[in-house]
């Protein structure tokens, strides 16, 4: 087998944010931000750009160690680009989606679960995915904030709305509350068996209702998504141009800038 794979899966269309990957974050677009803590990862063998659009290709050809180039309207999602993929190089042990408008992974926390987590408890017939703490309440009640349910390593569900409901405003913990971080880890054979139920025809319900795309995989077999809790994440994605200069602050305050 080659190894691991990184794909970064980056489109320009966008109704909140088009082309938000080329938004300058400091002196560096989000997309070089992506590409740079990707290759800090030591256990990725091979990253790859997946992407339809020329723009993109232009700009990562001598960074990445591939672009993969698809036609434009033939894909529904970002992990669908990583199922195309797949299908034209079936031959890598792991699979990883990286969101590109993830604007931090820690590499040594990425480095960490990998060691700690991926290659001792990932079940080759599950999925892998991360989550971290959520900050402020701003950043609970935003729409723009993926919260998530975690009970033993597994992820439940996942909303825009905060989940769960505070009653009881008096008993409210920030630190019950977390948010998804979009890297996603697929083991191949979980690929050669599943790949095609779920990506080829299967609908979720909860991804279509709520547009987020880790619901699709919940939905589809309860338990099947592994969640693990990483560190040293100073802000959510980049959803909307305003994101910008509250990822700056929080670079700034956290040293990254």
């Amino acid at each position: 087998m080659k190894g691991n794979v990184g794909i970064i899966s980056v489109r320009l269309k966008s109704d909140r944010f088009p082309e938000k990957v080329f938004a300058k974050i400091g002196d560096k677009t989000l997309l070089d931000r992506v590409i740079e803590y990707t290759r800090k990862f030591e256990f990725i063998n091979h990253l790859v750009v997946a992407t339809e659009d020329e723009k993109v290709e232009s700009a990562v050809k001598d960074r990445a160690d591939e672009v993969f180039m698809m036609k434009p309207g033939q894909v529904r999602c970002g992990s669908e680009r990583v199922y195309k993929y797949f299908l034209a190089n079936s031959e890598f042990d792991y699979y990883l989606y990286i969101p590109a408008d993830e604007p931090y992974v820690d590499p040594g926390e990425m480095n960490r679960i990998w060691n700690e987590q991926v290659l001792k408890f990932l079940e080759k017939t599950k999925i892998a995915t991360l989550y971290t703490k959520i900050q402020s309440i701003e950043e609970l009640e935003s729409i723009h904030t993926c919260k998530v349910l975690v009970s033993n390593h597994r992820m439940i569900y996942s909303s825009r709305a905060v989940i769960p409901f505070y009653k009881n405003k008096e008993q409210f913990e920030l630190h019950s509350y977390n948010r998804h971080v979009g890297v996603m880890i697929w083991p191949r054979y979980f690929m050669q068996e599943n790949a095609k139920e779920l990506w080829g025809g299967w609908e979720s319900v909860y991804d279509k209702i709520e547009g987020l795309e880790q619901n699709r995989f919940i939905e589809w077999r309860p338990g099947c998504v592994q969640a693990y809790e990483i560190k040293n994440i100073p802000c959510a994605g980049v959803d909307i141009p305003e994101h910008i200069k509250i990822i700056e602050k929080k670079y700034r305050e956290a040293g990254i800038l």
